[in-house]
């Protein structure tokens, strides 16, 4: 982590929470590489992390090292439940990108903070959307084939049509066997829908992807 000069937008991205800096105490930007863990497991939150450029993954660990990817994050707060409840992160928080957040030291500016109804209303705002987001997801995992989870990861994540992300993750995501997520791939560049490249997958026909996307469980071929 590195701490670097408020950026001109810093400002603007606050006022979208109804919060002006020269009222704040303490903030400074932030910049992480991409790997670099934001939040630990278990740990207290003294900053509230407002992302302002890039992307960053949550996830919860298991004891035996393997891990599951909850979610992205590429806009709003980070550790903004854990700050106002006063618990302990229940998961890590790692840059998938290069990242820049605005740290808002929480203790300093609590009174602000909670005494601000344009900002509670939009963290209120904020956490309403993850939440549908996680329900969301969770229905895709229940009800949609592991061929519909991975082409619906593969559009949502592709960038200018070529899909780079690491393909680990990807599995663990999109909740399957890294063997068995390769066999989907193989199949959908022999079907002409992607293009295996040195940059990651290619994207042929998107109309194809979404078609697969909503196959019902039991259509899932070998």
């Amino acid at each position: 982590m590195r701490r670097i000069s408020l950026m001109p937008e810093a400002a603007a991205r606050l006022a979208e929470y109804g919060l002006e800096l020269s009222a704040l105490t303490g903030c400074g930007a932030r910049a992480y590489e991409a790997g670099e863990t934001l939040i630990h497991v278990g740990s207290y939150i003294d900053n509230m992390l407002l992302i302002l450029e890039g992307r960053a993954k949550v996830c919860h660990y298991t004891a035996n090292g393997r891990s599951l990817i909850l979610c992205y994050a590429s806009s709003g707060f980070m550790g903004d439940l854990e700050a106002m409840c006063g618990i302990k992160n229940s998961t890590t928080v790692a840059a998938m990108t290069d990242l820049i957040c605005l740290a808002i030291p929480w203790r300093v500016n609590e009174a602000y903070l909670r005494g601000n109804p344009v900002f509670l209303n939009a963290l209120c705002q904020d956490l309403a959307n993850k939440l549908l987001y996680s329900g969301s997801h969770a229905a895709s995992a229940a009800l949609r084939s592991c061929e519909g989870r991975l082409c619906a990861y593969l559009l949502e994540f592709s960038y200018k049509g070529v899909f780079s992300e690491l393909l680990t993750e990807t599995a663990s995501y999109v909740g399957m066997s890294y063997r068995h997520m390769l066999r989907i791939l193989n199949r959908l560049c022999r079907e002409g829908l992607l293009e295996k490249g040195s940059s990651g997958y290619r994207i042929l026909d998107p109309a194809g992807l979404e078609a697969r996307i909503e196959w019902d469980v039991e259509k899932e071929r070998d």
